[in-house]
């Protein structure tokens, strides 16, 4: 590697791991990759000589990742199902868990018709909306958020992928307008109690208030989508909806009109994490 590459990532690396940041080697050759519009291989080819205007922008983007600013809103992308986002502060950052979700949701569909009609609530930037649409091509989706600036992420992110005729996007608390009925209805909804929003870490401080607060108990905005959930649903549809720690426990003692609880799914950490329903 050329010396003032080496030097660059060894003093980023220095200054994240002191701010307590998570693989600060790894994070420091990406931000690198980032400004240098280079491969994160490439920097160790040893033939890239940094500018000083790269140097600057570089040594900013370390010490606002210092402060907790999560790494996606500095790059203002995300992957996620094997797709790239364009994400920033307006929008909730899709996790990895949520992945699985979505892969739910993918295996589910097979069991409907030539085109089951789905609906994502809280969209955000569209990563599960486009997932879906991607990766199910007959699916015929339609997904709404309350933010005006998450739903623009989302538009950018459905022209990136090529899927403008395939996905439709309300602006929406919870349900689009008409009386449309899914044969799935999907959300990665607010579901943190309000009382331990503050004590999050900090990076996830840094993300959009409304897409983490669940109110008293986590489950304000869940029980107000399965509250209305069997009047959109065709008969034999399917909810499936990611919750809170220990939030299945809730659940289990509430019932919603139209609806079967059908069980629950672990994520990756063996955490309980995704709710299913089905309309009888």
């Amino acid at each position: 590697m050329a010396d003032p590459l080496r030097h660059l990532l060894a003093e980023a690396t220095r200054r994240l791991r002191a701010n307590q940041v998570d693989s600060p080697r790894l994070e420091a050759e990406i931000l690198l990759s980032y400004v240098l519009k280079k491969q994160r291989f490439e920097l160790y080819a040893g033939r890239i000589k940094p500018k000083g205007e790269q140097i600057s922008q570089f040594y900013r983007l370390i010490e606002q990742r210092s402060t907790g600013i999560p790494l996606p809103y500095l790059t203002g992308k995300v992957t996620f199902m094997g797709l790239v986002f364009k994400v920033s502060p307006a929008c909730f950052l899709p996790r990895p868990e949520t992945e699985q979700l979505v892969e739910h949701c993918l295996a589910y569909l097979k069991v409907f018709p030539e085109r089951p009609a789905v609906l994502d609530i809280g969209t955000g930037c569209g990563a599960i909306a486009l997932s879906i649409a991607y990766h199910f091509l007959p699916a015929q989706v339609i997904a709404t958020d309350i933010s005006v600036s998450a739903l623009a992420l989302a538009r950018y992110n459905r022209r990136s992928l090529g899927l403008t005729g395939r996905v439709k996007f309300f602006l929406a608390d919870l349900y689009p307008p008409g009386k449309k009925q899914f044969h799935l209805i999907v959300s990665n909804p607010p579901y943190i109690p309000s009382g331990q929003i503050r004590s999050l870490p900090r990076e996830v401080k840094w993300e959009p208030w409304a897409a983490l607060d669940g109110g008293p108990d986590g489950l304000k905005v869940i029980r107000q989508v399965l509250t209305s959930a069997g009047g959109l649903l065709l008969p034999g549809g399917y909810i499936f909806l990611e919750i809170g720690y220990g939030q299945d426990q809730l659940l289990r003692k509430e019932h919603f009109s139209g609806l079967r609880l059908v069980g629950f799914f672990k994520d990756f950490s063996g955490v309980v994490r995704f709710a299913v329903y089905h309309k009888n």
